[in-house]
């Protein structure tokens, strides 16, 4: 009886050392995936060399994994869709063209394609992918409302001047994209400032609500 007490406490002890030690990765895991911003429409590169050319732009708001940072640079890795086709421009949503990245033609970077997909509603193919690269890391942070916060203020300073506050809710995501277009130069928009508040509405707009991702 002695034994099997002892035995039956080594195994406990055992079980619990190795919860433990699930419990330190799971939150090694969670600590290590930090999610941050772009500020502002920003340059992303290949490498951390001071000579690297841009491969492509980022735009306010996406959502990236910081992976590393050295100096006033920071590896981030991004995470969207593309259309089948169309491996140069990243989607924050599949079937939502909420852009994210947009690649340069002649860069050569090397998307990790994660699953394909085909979207319900249009039948068309989208391909969930990653790409790793460096930003500069003071474009960066990790309150994603102070920048939703910004566009919130500079929505209803810059495009109530020739009508009332448009609900967000108004228009799908695809719709704001062209709509917001439209009025930009009207409403004395800057290409960022057009872009932050393109975004903003499409996180709120009426197909959007089950896919709030920041």
């Amino acid at each position: 009886m002695k034994l099997k007490a002892a035995f039956m406490g080594l195994v406990c002890c055992c079980l619990t050392a190795l919860a433990y030690v699930g419990c330190g990765v799971a939150m090694a895991r969670a600590f290590d995936e930090k999610v941050v911003y772009p500020v502002s429409d920003i340059a992303i590169f290949k490498t951390n060399q001071p000579n690297a050319k841009a491969i492509g732009l980022l735009t306010v708001g996406a959502k990236l994994i910081l992976l590393k940072q050295q100096g006033s640079k920071a590896k981030i890795r991004i995470e969207g869709w593309y259309q089948h086709g169309t491996k140069r421009v990243l989607y924050a949503v599949q079937g939502r063209r909420i852009l994210d990245l947009a690649i340069k033609k002649k860069a050569a970077v090397s998307i990790v394609e994660k699953e394909a997909s085909t979207d319900p509603e249009t039948g068309l193919v989208w391909h969930r992918a990653t790409l790793d690269g460096w930003v500069a890391s003071n474009m960066l942070t990790t309150d994603a409302e102070a920048i939703w916060a910004r566009a919130d203020k500079l929505f209803s300073m810059k495009c109530t001047a020739c009508h009332e506050r448009r609900v967000p809710g108004r228009y799908t995501a695809n719709q704001w994209t062209s709509n917001v277009k439209a009025m930009a130069s009207r409403a004395g928009l800057s290409k960022k400032e057009r872009n932050l508040i393109i975004k903003f509405l499409q996180y709120r707009s009426k197909d959007m609500q089950e896919h709030r991702v920041n």
